[in-house]
């Protein structure tokens, strides 16, 4: 960026900000002390390339990384909505081995770590996008954005899980890209079974990571990825949700509201069939004189009980790809989803011919493309496409 920059202190648009190559807190080579004064700033602001921030070795790595963090003064920048750090030029356009093979050698976790810790915005802000960040844990202070609404990670050497997403009440939309660390969500107790907290303490500890507002979900090529320790009930709010390349995500809470859009792809069946084989659910309307008693909770009638709500039966758009096994149990439940406007299955080796495919008649479009169906215990491939009802 230019010499001078920050003494524009009226500026109030600057959606892109480029770190030079060795900058730092004491030359003037585009630093991040150019943002220092500009407390103006409003709408979108991308920092890149801060993996081009260095320094002296008159401190050390992680302070002097915090200090030249701190000359940005982003907590200042009140006006800011959407803020996009970026350790590399901002292209995530990249394959999974070679952010693999960079990680390898990588001897910067503790100046990302300390770089990032120092870049906090003010609370008021709306979206953040972090990527090619090379520490191995978020910063503490992204559970303060209350009044975040969008979160993404993408490239990001996170380890383990995700604690620090706690306390995040108005998130909408949070999109995971290619943390190949990345184990858990939240954090674990030995004494924990089958992904469910066995005692009072940790269930109120997991409503912090229940994500009450989250409407889209995207987990994007996190090959370690296994899913929730403690398993709130449900997702409430859930549109979309898109899971990529999570072979062994196998344990998520459910997600019955789905209505919109529904992809799996290169990943295990195992979520969907959590939800599709849940108990419906209905409202049992109460006289207003019944007691607390367990007979008086029972309808009489069957003007006492309304419709069953049939989990994902709002559900518009089904898309399966590369899914290796995908057993009859999922045809099964199908029959309930009487929303759904659209199936597309491609390159799927484990579909059987069984007697369940009636119970996806109702769907107006179905396309099945590369997919083999076994017909007499051998396995057939369908034409190129398939299209229509079956």
């Amino acid at each position: 960026m230019p010499v001078g920059l920050g003494e524009l202190a009226r500026l109030e648009s600057l959606p892109w900000f480029v770190v030079e190559r060795g900058s730092s807190d004491h030359t003037h080579l585009g630093g991040l002390n150019e943002l220092k004064t500009l407390s103006n700033l409003r709408g979108v602001l991308q920092i890149v390339n801060l993996g081009h921030v260095s320094g002296s070795k008159m401190l050390s790595p992680t302070s002097l990384a915090y200090t030249i963090g701190r000359e940005a003064n982003l907590k200042e920048k009140i006006h800011l909505e959407t803020l996009s750090l970026c350790w590399d030029d901002g292209n995530s356009a990249k394959e999974m081995e070679e952010w693999a093979a960079y990680l390898e050698g990588c001897e910067d976790v503790q100046w990302d770590e300390s770089m990032l810790e120092s870049l906090q915005p003010h609370s008021n802000l709306k979206f953040l996008s972090v990527s090619g960040h090379k520490g191995r844990r978020l910063t503490s202070w992204i559970c303060s954005l209350t009044q975040l609404v969008s979160l993404q990670l993408v490239w990001c050497n996170v380890h383990h899980n995700l604690h620090h997403l706690q306390g995040l009440p108005n998130l909408q939309k949070l999109n995971l890209f290619g943390l190949i660390e990345l184990e858990y969500m939240d954090e674990g107790d030995d004494e924990d079974v089958d992904g469910w907290a066995m005692n009072e303490g940790a269930q109120k500890k997991t409503s912090k990571l229940f994500f009450p507002s989250l409407i889209e979900l995207c987990l994007i090529d996190c090959p370690q990825m296994k899913g929730w320790r403690r398993k709130p009930h449900q997702f409430p709010k859930l549109s979309i949700l898109d899971i990529t390349g999570c072979p062994l995500l196998t344990s998520m809470p459910s997600f019955p509201t789905l209505d919109r859009k529904l992809k799996l792809m290169n990943s295990s069946i195992l979520p969907l069939l959590d939800t599709l084989t849940m108990l419906p659910v209905g409202q049992i309307n109460l006289p207003s004189s019944a007691t607390c008693s367990s007979s008086s909770l029972a309808p009489s009638s069957p003007s006492e009980v309304e419709a069953l709500q049939y989990p994902l039966s709002k559900l518009k758009k089904l898309y399966l790809w590369r899914i290796d096994y995908l057993p009859k149990e999922w045809l099964q439940g199908m029959q309930h989803l009487t929303s759904l406007q659209e199936i597309r299955i491609d390159e799927c080796l484990g579909l059987e011919e069984t007697l369940y495919w009636h119970n996806i008649s109702h769907v107006p479009n179905i396309r099945i493309y590369g997919a083999y169906i076994k017909k007499g215990g051998v396995a057939q491939q369908c034409p190129a496409d398939t299209t229509g009802n079956l």
